[in-house]
């Protein structure tokens, strides 16, 4: 099937234009969260694909011009399923984006992702977003991500101090995507990152301490050579 996504992509573009109701902008969300990851899929498993001359780029032109119209029109929705609709289908489409395009958005990109949180109590499908947006993001090398790791530290540390409730499985998976997005930043500003966690620690809030522990804990667990963080730092 995913061959032909490409046909399929170019035939659903115009009718996300005229897609007003909520129900339909859902749908198509959806649908382009599970096309983007099923492509991803494809992708990682060539050697296994029936059409292994399947790119990336094959798909990046129709990606953007969806994302277009997910960002600049449906991400704020008065509707939260909407709003975590497009959030989780934005994260697996940044995967597919060109660099360039991909770049250029992300000083608007990320402080949209962010304020989601306040928008919405639903918070891991934002965390899973972001931290496909920062994958994707520091695995093409981005330049201007940097820029945002001041409003991503702060944001994220309030996320990671929230209380956790383990018989509640959402909380519980919304923590470990946002460890996972302290993992993706520490790989590429492993100081900037040391350096708030351990300003974190000295804090006389007690769940504040927490939270910065936890994500000290997960570093060093996740790390191949946990000392180097800290000489890097």
């Amino acid at each position: 099937m995913v061959p032909f996504l490409n046909a399929i992509l170019g035939t659903m573009l115009p009718m996300l234009g005229m897609a007003k109701q909520d129900n339909m902008k859902w749908v198509f969300s959806s649908a382009l969260s599970h096309f983007s990851e099923s492509i991803l899929e494809y992708l990682a498993n060539l050697d296994k694909a029936p059409d292994p001359t399947v790119r990336k780029d094959t798909f990046s032109s129709e990606i953007y011009a969806a994302y277009d119209i997910l960002y600049c029109n449906w991400i704020q929705s008065r509707d939260s399923k909407v709003r975590l609709t497009v959030a989780e289908a934005v994260g697996s489409m940044s995967h597919l984006m060109a660099h360039d395009k991909l770049e250029e958005q992300l000083p608007k990109l990320i402080p949209t992702i962010l304020s989601l949180y306040k928008k919405n109590t639903e918070h891991y499908v934002i965390s899973k977003s972001l931290c496909q947006v920062l994958d994707a993001s520091v695995n093409m090398g981005s330049r201007v991500l940097e820029t945002q790791i001041d409003s991503l530290l702060t944001t994220l540390n309030q996320q990671v101090c929230a209380p956790v409730d383990y018989s509640n499985p959402p909380t519980v998976k919304n923590h470990n995507e946002v460890l996972r997005c302290f993992s993706i930043l520490a790989n590429t500003f492993p100081d900037r990152l040391v350096m708030f966690v351990l300003q974190k620690l000295e804090n006389s809030n007690e769940r504040i301490r927490m939270g910065s522990l936890a994500v000290l804990r997960h570093l060093i667990n996740s790390s191949t050579s946990p000392g180097l963080l800290f000489q890097q730092s």
